[in-house]
């Protein structure tokens, strides 16, 4: 179970709250979306859960819990891995690495985190990437960015989320379409194919996001 206290997350570059006090609890197996306007705190609220914020430029407080464990007391490189939190990204052309092939891309958490051989990482990558329901997938390792479509390279990022098998899974949902590659669709065929203990969504249309939750909070600029 996922369960968030009160949290505040504050940029030091402004005056204002990013997240105002948000209050939720996703239990095993529910999805649980976050809706609402550009600036609500959506994206923020995602990465301070996966603890992407860089603690340098921002101030996180309250409590994010995964099982009864803080997230923000544990140890940042190794806390975070302990627990298994993964994200999807919303815009896979600025999360993918436009040098690497995307084969080894999928790889890269399993050889930050295992002990795998190459070979391990391999099958296990490609096993990922048919989960995310990519065909071809021994043509397509070996592809870089460039030569995917956009819902081909979503499939990707959704791929490397799903690799170590997390205990919760994050992705970002967005409307109308045409602003990002991250589709209601690609989401939706994650969510089927693999169903992670606790998920999350973000959106900032409430319809499209809707069939892909158990429920909903609505965020906006001055608090959720």
């Amino acid at each position: 179970m996922l369960n968030i206290e009160n949290l505040h997350v504050k940029f030091r570059t402004s005056n204002e709250e990013a997240v105002r006090g948000i209050s939720l609890t996703v239990g095993d197996g529910e999805i649980v979306g976050l809706v609402g306007e550009s600036g609500s705190g959506k994206t923020v609220t995602a990465l301070s859960i996966a603890g992407l914020h860089p603690r340098s430029n921002c101030t996180v407080t309250g409590r994010i819990e995964l099982d009864g464990v803080d997230i923000l007391k544990l140890d940042r490189h190794h806390g975070i891995n302990r627990v298994q939190i993964s994200m999807v990204f919303q815009d896979p052309q600025a999360a993918l690495d436009p040098l690497m092939r995307v084969g080894k891309q999928v790889e890269e958490t399993l050889k930050m985190h295992t002990k795998m051989t190459r070979a391990e990482r391999k099958d296990a990558a490609l096993r990922a990437m048919e989960a995310a329901e990519l065909d071809d997938t021994e043509n397509i390792y070996d592809k870089y960015p460039f030569e995917l479509s956009g819902g081909m390279q979503q499939r990707i990022m959704i791929a490397s989320a799903i690799v170590l098998d997390p205990r919760r899974v994050s992705t970002t949902v967005c409307a109308p379409a045409e602003e990002t590659h991250a589709s209601p669709d690609s989401s939706q065929s994650m969510l089927n194919r693999y169903r992670a203990p606790a998920s999350h969504s973000a959106g900032r249309a409430r319809a499209p996001l809707m069939p892909l939750s158990s429920s909903a909070v609505k965020m906006a600029r001055n608090g959720p």
